[in-house]
């Protein structure tokens, strides 16, 4: 797992503590939301790159629509799979 980086989980609680309902969190609860915040962040550039590397060229030169529509199929069988309930080796 991505270690946190402290300064933008600083940046990311003062954006937070900027608005006026976030009154209603905790200062757990605004340090857990700024800590997922700032692993997503993370993750999200170096998957970027990482695709970058890749496929190269510029994104919106794909067919994003066909992109999105194969990460979203992606995405509800991950949801779906762990609630699956039986052995792979079952016929």
């Amino acid at each position: 797992m991505a270690s946190l980086n402290i300064n933008l989980v600083k940046n990311l609680l003062s954006i937070i503590e900027a608005n006026k309902d976030s009154i209603v969190l905790t200062k757990k609860q605004k340090f857990q939301v700024a800590a997922c915040l700032g692993l997503f962040c993370r993750r999200a550039i170096v998957k970027f790159i990482k695709g970058q590397k890749e496929h190269g060229g510029r994104i919106q030169d794909r067919d994003l629509y066909k992109e999105r529509l194969e990460e979203t199929i992606d995405l509800f069988f991950y949801n779906e799979a762990e609630n699956w309930k039986y052995d792979l080796n079952e016929h």
